[in-house]
């Protein structure tokens, strides 16, 4: 699903893997986390994704220790 970020937060898109997506940003992610970040109000869903450059993950996060 096509989104815009509105907020930058944290999310897993496998449930293993935690990315960091960012503000203004537009991204092509599964349904299930598409849908959490938008009944949050941290994205919007995002139409006209395919005229813009997109990214299809997030930032990777380093584990600590």
């Amino acid at each position: 699903m096509k989104i815009r970020m509105l907020s930058t937060q944290k999310g897993s898109p496998d449930g293993i893997q935690v990315n960091e997506y960012e503000v203004g940003q537009k991204y092509d992610l599964p349904q299930g986390l598409a849908m959490v970040f938008l009944k949050l109000g941290w994205a919007e869903e995002d139409k006209d994704l395919g005229s813009a450059p997109e990214k299809k993950a997030g930032k990777k996060l380093k584990r600590k220790g």
